[in-house]
């Protein structure tokens, strides 16, 4: 197909000059200045005619190879996959653990592409951690799964991978096509006779070079993800390890589950309470000395005016006088009389 358009287009081409030389040849002599002229606007018709039938020369050949590139299936060996994987991993020893991460990434011949370390109190739990983004050789990943056990203990793992064969094709389909474009245009500028067409062609020419670059970083990335798998690794430092708990199955096994889990939470609370009376001892120290300085001489100063104070004087007893009348009782003022037993 590229050799049926390059025929194509050469033939338009030598159409074009066989033109060209014989309207100067026909000229005469008096019409020298008119010749001259016509010679002028022929060679600028050519080159437009002659550009115009190399963009859709190349145009033809980009569907062409496009679709030529579509149809036909790489084969495994061609296929470009770009894998991920997704470590979560847990340590007693942080420090121990991140130097060995680095080393192993460092021996397989890959390279830390971004990297975070926490600091002290992290959550107020106190414990550090570590996110890192490694980029491993794909020949290597084998060798790094092996690696991960000298880290520590893997809570979580998972893997992923993109099938990008199809837009990698693509691209260089249409880069091959661009690159044949820009020999087309290097061809014509050094034809070209006059300064309109000089710039016509080196515009044409800056757009195709841009084309050219874009898609060759394109290209450079999607080789990176390729070679290079990315690999995700999330470093936890923790008190104990976490238990990988089976689920249960009978009434005794939920029943032990939830025993064993409500001792240790009841564990974990005892620690935390006795961390924290003695982390805020120095603070519970002082508020009590605070309290001693205030409540003791406080409560001195108010015995010490207790016992100085005049005593109260006694009040007077009240005489009250009851008197009977019927069935009703009368205060007069004066006790009243016990009554009288009945006489038999």
């Amino acid at each position: 197909m590229k050799n049926h358009f390059r025929c194509i287009l050469r033939l338009l081409c030598a159409s074009a000059a066989a033109g060209l030389l014989m309207t100067g040849c026909g000229a005469s002599y008096d019409g020298g200045w008119d010749s001259a002229t016509t010679a002028v606007s022929s060679s600028v018709s050519y080159s437009k005619s002659e550009s115009f039938a190399m963009e859709n020369a190349a145009a033809d050949m980009d569907t062409a190879d496009m679709a030529t590139g579509m149809a036909a299936t790489p084969d495994v060996s061609q296929q470009k996959i770009i894998q991920y994987l997704d470590y979560e991993i847990e340590t007693l020893d942080f420090s121990q653990s991140v130097t060995a991460l680095e080393s192993l990434c460092s021996e397989l011949g890959g390279y830390i592409q971004d990297s975070y370390r926490s600091g002290e109190r992290i959550n107020g739990s106190g414990l550090r951690y570590a996110s890192y983004t490694l980029r491993i050789p794909v020949d290597q990943l084998e060798a790094f799964k092996k690696g991960t056990d000298q880290i520590g203990t893997v809570a979580s793992y998972s893997t992923s991978t993109e099938n990008v064969t199809e837009q990698y094709y693509d691209i260089e389909t249409r880069l091959k096509s661009l690159r044949t474009q820009e020999e087309r245009l290097l061809e014509l500028m050094e034809k070209s006779e006059t300064l309109t067409d000089v710039i016509e062609l080196e515009n044409a020419l800056s757009e195709v070079t841009y084309e050219i670059e874009s898609l060759t970083g394109s290209l450079r990335r999607y080789d990176s993800l390729v070679e290079y798998s990315t690999v995700n690794v999330s470093l936890d430092e923790v008190v104990r390890y976490t238990e990988q708990q089976e689920v249960p199955r009978t009434l005794w096994d939920r029943i032990r589950q939830q025993f064993s889990a409500s001792l240790s939470g009841l564990a974990d609370f005892g620690q935390d309470f006795l961390v924290l009376l003695v982390g805020c001892s120095p603070v519970l120290i002082l508020l009590a000395l605070l309290f001693c300085a205030i409540f003791f001489p406080v409560r001195h100063v108010l015995r010490k005016h207790k016992k100085t104070a005049p005593p109260a004087a006694p009040a007077a007893p009240v005489s009250r006088t009851w008197a009977y009348t019927g069935s009703q009782t009368e205060e007069t003022g004066e006790n009243p009389p016990e009554p009288k037993e009945p006489q038999s």
